[in-house]
């Protein structure tokens, strides 16, 4: 159950304190919960990862886990035709394409509107919302 299964986080915190977002994200996904799939997962990593003190963030690998999961951040950058290669949706070109469009983005609008690139991923799926004329929620 849920609860059985997060019972132990504590214990896995104290024994990976400097563990990557990957980590994380690895270990919700290890929880098996129930009918949870890649957007809940990541999302609950994210706000883990919010909530602690944990190593840096790595961009290139966030950025290639948010293109693999090909929601809303990749379905924007579709709709778009940001992407340059439409066959390896996580290729290091496509990568390179979600990094550029972040850094050019945080640089118009700053980092206090703009912080990092979970902000960033999350700005992709409510564009991409608003685009296809749906309620935004925040």
């Amino acid at each position: 159950s849920y609860w059985e299964s997060t019972s132990n986080w504590e214990h896995w915190q104290t024994t990976h304190p400097h563990a990557s977002f990957n980590d994380i994200l690895q270990h919700v996904k290890d929880w098996n919960f129930y009918q949870s799939g890649d957007l809940n997962n990541m999302l609950i990593a994210e706000d883990i990862y919010y909530g602690g003190d944990w190593a840096e963030l790595d961009e290139r690998l966030f950025a290639k886990n948010v293109l693999s999961m090909d929601l809303g951040a990749t379905r924007l950058f579709k709709a778009l035709n940001l992407l340059p290669d439409l066959q390896d949706i996580d290729s290091d070109a496509n990568v390179e394409a979600f990094l550029a469009l972040f850094k050019a983005v945080q640089e118009m609008i700053g980092k206090e509107l703009l912080p990092d690139i979970i902000i960033f991923e999350h700005l992709c799926c409510k564009v991409l919302r608003a685009l296809n004329d749906k309620i935004i929620v925040f």
